[in-house]
C-alpha cells in the first residue's frame, strides 16, 4: 500500500504541477483511497475469520449423527435447535462411543494443556458434571 501511495502522490503531483487537478482534489483522492484500502483489508481479515469459524462449525457438526426425514416428513437425529431440554438433547445425542442410557459423566479436578504448550493449562481443576442426555461442548479461542 505504501508503493501505490507513492505512485498516486508521484502522478498525482504531475496532474497537479499542469493544473489538470486542484490540491484539493489531489489530498480528497489519496485519503479517499487510503480510506478504501483499509476497509479492503478489513474485510479480508474478517473473511479469514468465518473461515476459521466455518471449520470450528464443521468439526463441531463432524460429532453429531446426521439428521433424516422420516416417513411422515418430520426431521430426526442431529441437533435439534427448535427446542431446548434433556428430552431433544437426548435426541440428538452421539450414539457411537456415548455413556449407556440412564449413566451421567463427571469430571473432577481436570487440569489440561496442550502438549505443544505445556506450561500454559488451558483447564485448571474444571469440575463438570454432565447429566444423562445432555449434549455438552467445551469450546474455545
Amino acid at each position: 500500500t505504501v508503493v501505490l501511495t507513492a505512485v498516486v502522490l508521484i502522478l498525482g503531483s504531475r496532474l497537479r504541477a499542469s493544473g489538470a487537478i486542484t490540491a484539493q482534489q489531489l489530498t480528497t483522492f489519496v485519503l479517499s483511497g487510503g480510506t478504501v484500502t483499509s476497509a479492503s483489508i478489513g474485510i479480508g481479515e474478517q473473511w479469514v475469520k468465518v473461515q476459521e469459524a466455518l471449520g470450528a462449525a464443521e468439526e463441531v457438526l463432524g460429532i453429531l449423527p446426521p439428521r433424516t426425514a422420516s416417513p411422515d416428513g418430520k426431521l430426526q437425529g442431529g441437533l435439534d435447535t427448535a427446542s431446548s431440554g434433556p428430552a431433544s438433547a437426548a435426541k440428538s445425542a452421539p450414539s457411537a462411543g456415548a455413556a449407556a442410557p440412564g449413566s451421567a459423566i463427571s469430571f473432577s479436578g481436570v487440569d489440561f494443556s496442550y502438549p505443544s504448550r505445556p506450561d500454559t493449562p488451558v483447564l485448571k481443576k474444571l469440575d463438570l458434571e454432565i447429566p444423562r442426555g445432555q449434549l455438552v461442548a467445551l469450546v474455545g479461542s
